[in-house]
């Protein structure tokens, strides 16, 4: 052993840039192996965390036409959504843990003292703040009392609160939305989104569903007072993580056979 570390010394000392290089093409390999492995899981948490801002585990149901002819009904039907459909689900599936209403409007004027916007908001249950990831960094969110009593209090997305309030804080102050008086009662943490089904969160105002069905009810020949834009649901915790994706899909199938 002696006499190969030797022999291997005097061939190292022998040909030192060939040695040097040597040694230098197998450090940059393994730093280079090392730096790759180190970004691609960066990127990966950091998609995992961008997606997850949009909700975990989440089930959007929306409005639309049936694809398939079922029960004596031609296909192309127009299927709406209703507050009755929540109420069904939350009664019949055993899949889902959480399922909760969505009314959305476009356009709607929201002035503060300071300044004015056209504004997209959401009427909404307290529960759909735990599956969509709505969190608050000043204020608190919606609660079972504002939507029991139907209170006129929003919370403001973190963008439209800037635009709005500039630097001031919005807790408490008020607003006009299409000339109706209402409460800020907290400001939505800045969310780092990017995609969402209807928008970005930093943009949009919620309200409890119950003050929104009665202050801006969906328009339109086809809604009633009872009609939704969505309904968003979640998957019981209680499943195992790689099949709730399986139970989402027979969820959604559960949903198509109720809309016939």
């Amino acid at each position: 052993m002696k006499e190969l570390l030797k022999q291997t010394w005097l061939n190292l000392t022998a040909h030192k840039l060939r040695s040097f290089l040597t040694m230098f093409g197998i450090i940059w390999g393994v730093i280079s192996i090392v730096l790759l492995s180190a970004v691609s899981e960066g990127f990966q948490r950091g998609n995992q965390y961008v997606i997850e801002e949009l909700g975990k585990n989440i089930v959007i149901i929306r409005n639309g036409r049936t694809t398939m002819q079922a029960g004596g009904e031609r296909a192309g039907r127009l299927i709406r959504l209703g507050i009755d459909d929540v109420n069904e689900l939350k009664r019949q599936s055993r899949l889902l843990e959480h399922v909760t209403p969505e009314l959305m409007r476009n356009g709607i004027s929201a002035k503060s003292p300071f300044n004015a916007a056209s504004v997209q908001m959401s009427g909404v249950w307290p529960i759909y703040q735990m599956i969509r990831t709505i969190e608050v960094d000043r204020g608190r969110l919606i609660n079972d009392q504002d939507c029991l009593e139907a209170r006129r209090v929003v919370v403001v997305g973190f963008e439209m609160c800037k635009q709005l309030f500039a630097e001031r804080d919005p807790v408490g102050g008020q607003m006009m939305l299409n000339g109706i008086p209402y409460t800020v009662i907290g400001r939505i943490r800045n969310k780092e989104q990017d995609s969402n089904y209807t928008g970005e969160d930093n943009q949009r105002l919620f309200l409890p569903y119950e003050t929104m069905r009665r202050d801006f009810p969906l328009t339109g020949r086809n809604n009633t007072s009872d009609s939704l834009s969505t309904i968003i649901a979640a998957p019981s915790n209680t499943l195992p993580k790689n099949r709730k994706k399986r139970w989402s899909g027979k969820a959604s199938l559960m949903i198509r056979r109720l809309a016939r």
